[in-house]
């Protein structure tokens, strides 16, 4: 992994992502692509004096990511982090798709908010508006979650459905699990009971040959809270899914009560993606 791509709005949950994100890169030797995205009609309020110092806001935002980049430089933890700043004006989820594409990003590293940040981000927000378009995996931090809670305990989501994952995100995968020396929990969750399948298990094992795992069958209703409760039985840090048309995402979290998505908002999620 040598490109790691960090949207930023300047808010707290963004900041805090930025943070997960350079610790991240100093640990891996990666470069850091902060960018920036100013809709087009930001600092406009419909009328003509704004309009005429649009550039002035835009050149404002500018400055802004610039100083951002200034006071992680200037951080003794970050030393020797390369770090770039983008900048672009448009429709932001859009750009980030475009802008991490073109700088051959491997990771993208987003915020989310509060303690409702994955209610929000499954229901339609802007962070899931970059999984249901990006090909690139997307690790999201949630606000109050720090790189120093990370743990060699991470759950992989898993459906059995056939799909194959691109490079990118079997190289993603394996990066993070190395890095903190993880050991990866295969989690099945189904409403039926089942026990062990054999093939299944081999063809998904395929891609962890080089990372401890164990495979574990629950049964439930509600998957998103089965996987929740394990998750926290765990201590896990992270979870990880594969999202193939957004089928396994939907099942999750679309059919569940939003209480029990906001468990996640504790945990980083890792989307992971097919080859196209």
């Amino acid at each position: 992994m040598k490109n790691i791509f960090v949207p930023t709005d300047f808010s707290k949950c963004a900041h805090n992502a930025t943070l997960f994100a350079m610790h991240l890169a100093k640990a891996i030797g990666a470069k850091v692509h902060l960018y920036h995205s100013v809709p087009i009609f930001a600092g406009i309020d419909n009328n003509v004096y704004n309009a005429m110092y649009i550039e002035d806001y835009h050149e404002s935002r500018k400055h802004k990511i610039e100083s951002v980049k200034t006071l992680l430089e200037k951080n003794e933890d970050f030393q020797g982090v390369e770090i770039e700043v983008l900048f672009s004006i448009g429709p932001s989820v859009q750009n980030i798709i475009e802008e991490s594409e073109k700088h051959h990003a491997d990771l993208i590293v987003m915020g989310t908010h509060g303690a409702s940040g994955l209610t929000e981000l499954f229901l339609g927000s802007f962070t899931a508006n970059t999984l249901a378009h990006s090909k690139i995996p997307v690790l999201a931090i949630p606000e109050n979650f720090h790189y120093s809670k990370m743990s060699e305990n991470f759950v992989f989501a898993a459906d059995f459905d056939t799909y194959e994952m691109n490079k990118k995100s079997k190289d993603a995968l394996k990066t993070l699990a190395d890095t903190f020396q993880a050991h990866l929990k295969i989690v099945h969750v189904t409403e039926d009971k089942m026990s062990a399948d054999k093939e299944e298990e081999e063809q998904i094992a395929d891609y962890f040959k080089k990372i401890p795992h164990k495979f574990y069958y629950l049964k439930s209703s509600n998957i998103a809270e089965a996987i929740n409760k394990f998750s926290e039985e765990m201590e896990a840090s992270l979870i990880a899914t594969v999202s193939h048309k957004l089928t396994f995402i939907d099942r999750i979290f679309f059919r569940s009560v939003s209480k029990n998505i906001a468990y996640h908002s504790h945990i980083p999620l890792l989307t992971l993606y097919e080859i196209s």
